[in-house]
């Protein structure tokens, strides 16, 4: 985990802005008169579900965390990030040494681990473990299981410090740092990075321990903490419990995939040998890539099994990862028949009763069992889930499930698979299918998704979509970002097809202050001299993506549509939000203040109708 990325886990929206502002939390989204402009009526919304603000008033803006903390102060990036880091208790004075030591060979990164597994697991058998002991007994492992699956104790410091074992077992100091073992304190000293947790070792396909996972004992918070990424681990890429279910999944040719730890030893025990883990996030398009990897040959397709928990299934977050899951694989996923060349079906299968896989499977694995043959196909769950999303009895309803759905089936190659989603989402929908297409084409969905990625399939187009680019840079749901800055940051000469894009158009934290800092700063060497370690690990991992050989031309072209596709994405959600707003308060509202915030809706959706025209006509 970044030093960015563990600051915002840490740091509340509300509890941050609250700070600051006098909030009104009465209502799921809290609200207050804006901070930054002076008005009559609140129009200044937080989302703690997505962690955003949002002005609906003259201000018109929004972001993240650390973007309330830059605007209410008028300070920089790296000064609300380390305030917001004081705040939190994150120790940021680490960060230099970090990246400095992330390139360590990954042999010496996997040599300190199986050292520090050895030791974690002596912990967890000796006195001191014997409450974890007990606490393991509770969910039903005993201390012959939790050998067997590379369970451990984790001390909270004294005497007893994997420090000192590593010292004594010849483990260099930079070893340990370059394993993210030991992390440095505010006094210089080195203190282990993982304390009074229980730990969970992480295996790559060959058995060896690339990093942990790390449970709080004490109610700390993060509940759970993962080894940062090092030369041997990255949590996008890494499925927990692969070396158990490699050669099971390639036999079945399936694979399920759960989102906790304690999911996959669960099921492992209970003879579920084909069960790999995310480790708390959804799954990513790399993984998608290394099971497809494992579970397909050829032309046959594998499968795979995403079981979600029960209160993930209806999250937004969840619901955009399946989306970008299926427009990364869609014209290879196994649909409806007829196509050949596929190689992964990617499925969901729906909570047991509420249950999470280890709960659910401990009750009763043959309920289990029967609630993965009965997956979904992802494109119906997507389909079902924005069913339930939308309120499709309305006509506005229909037509906004046909507008989020619009662009998953055009990303569809096959025409027969094709017909067959845009009936089957007629029927859900209970219209017409040729009704469907006509709400879908009004929508502007089809221009412009197929803007959005650059079509490969034009004669003689070798370049690489953002898509493509999200996979490459591990991070698909933000590729339309990273393609711009990749384009930029190797063409400076085409700055000003860019440079004027606000800098909230990125939703990506590090993407925004990067692309921010390039805008400002005449070179790319006083650019990388003004970035915090993140940013600037980001800008050098940026600056080695090769994109295929293009002319002037093209590449104004290409930087021109993610432009678009930026402010379009923009304008979506700021519509999403108002949305939300409206909704929510419409109701407790009465006659001005109602008209006011009709009014404010109303805008942002004026202004996404001026982007598709602008995409029709090839202008921005």
């Amino acid at each position: 985990m970044t030093l960015i990325d563990e600051v915002k886990s840490r740091s509340d929206i509300v509890d941050v802005v609250a700070s600051y502002v006098d909030l009104d939390t009465s209502s799921r989204n809290p609200k207050a008169r804006c901070p930054f402009h002076t008005e009559r009526t609140p129009s200044f919304y937080v989302f703690p579900e997505t962690g955003t603000w949002r002005c609906f008033g003259a201000c018109a803006t929004g972001g993240d965390v650390l973007a309330f903390v830059m605007k209410q102060e008028g300070i920089e990036f790296k000064e609300a990030l380390h305030r917001l880091a004081d705040r939190a208790g994150v120790n940021y004075s680490t960060q230099q040494a970090n990246v400095q030591t992330q390139g360590a060979p990954k042999q010496t990164v996997i040599e300190a681990n199986e050292a520090a597994a050895g030791w974690f697991s002596q912990m967890l058998l000796s006195s001191e473990g014997e409450s974890v002991r007990e606490y393991l007994a509770s969910r039903g492992i005993d201390s012959d299981t939790a050998t067997r699956r590379g369970l451990g104790f984790a001390p909270s410091g004294g005497t007893l410090t994997l420090a000192g074992h590593l010292r004594a077992s010849h483990v260099s100091p930079e070893a340990a740092r370059a394993a993210r073992l030991v992390v440095q304190a505010d006094d210089r000293s080195w203190r282990d990075f993982f304390r009074n947790r229980l730990t969970i070792e992480i295996r790559d396909r060959s058995g060896k321990v690339i990093g942990f996972g790390a449970r709080s004992l004490d109610g700390s918070e993060p509940k759970y903490l993962n080894t940062p990424q090092t030369s041997a681990f990255d949590k996008s890429r890494v499925l927990y419990g692969i070396d158990w279910a490699g050669d099971s999944m390639r036999q079945s040719k399936r694979a399920v995939v759960v989102e906790g730890y304690m999911d996959v030893i669960t099921a492992q025990e209970h003879g579920f040998t084909d069960v790999v883990a995310s480790m708390g996030t959804a799954v990513t398009p790399d993984q998608l890539k290394t099971l497809s990897q494992i579970v397909s040959s050829g032309d046959e397709a594998g499968e795979v099994v995403l079981c979600l928990d029960s209160d993930a299934a209806g999250q937004e977050a969840t619901l955009r990862a399946l989306e970008t899951a299926w427009q990364q694989f869609g014209s290879r996923l196994s649909g409806s028949g007829g196509s050949r060349g596929r190689n992964l079906a990617v499925k969901v299968a729906t909570p047991v009763e509420g249950k999470d896989p280890d709960e659910a499977i401990r009750a009763d694995s043959w309920a289990w069992r029967e609630s993965l043959n009965n997956a979904l196909p992802l494109i119906d769950f997507i389909m079902q889930a924005n069913a339930r999303r939308f309120d499709i009895s309305s006509g506005e309803g229909k037509a906004r499930a046909a507008e989020a759905m619009s662009p998953l089936i055009f990303a569809v190659d096959n025409d027969y698979d094709r017909d067959v989603y845009w009936e089957r989402l007629a029927t859900l929908l209970d219209v017409s299918t040729e009704r469907l297409r006509s709400m879908a084409s009004r929508s502007g969905s089809r221009p412009s998704f197929q803007a959005a990625r650059i079509d490969q399939r034009r004669s003689g187009d070798d370049s690489v979509s953002a898509t493509q680019l999200g996979t490459i840079l591990g991070s698909a749901e933000v590729g339309i970002e990273e393609h711009l800055l990749v384009l930029v940051l190797e063409r400076p000469e085409l700055r000003e097809f860019a440079e004027a894009v606000p800098p909230q158009h990125f939703l990506d934290t590090v993407n925004r202050e990067l692309f921010t800092r390039w805008a400002q700063m005449p070179t790319l060497d006083e650019m990388l001299d003004a970035l915090s370690p993140d940013v600037a690990e980001k800008a050098g991992r940026l600056r080695t993506v090769e994109l295929p050989p293009s002319d002037h031309a093209r590449r104004v072209e290409e930087i021109t549509q993610c432009v678009r596709r930026l402010r379009e994405r923009y304008m979506r959600s700021l519509l999403r939000d108002a949305e939300t707003a409206l909704k929510e308060e419409e109701n407790s509202l009465e006659g001005e203040e109602r008209e006011q915030l009709r009014n404010r809706t109303l805008d942002p959706s004026d202004q996404l109708n001026k982007v598709f025209q602008a995409g029709a006509t090839g202008r921005v």
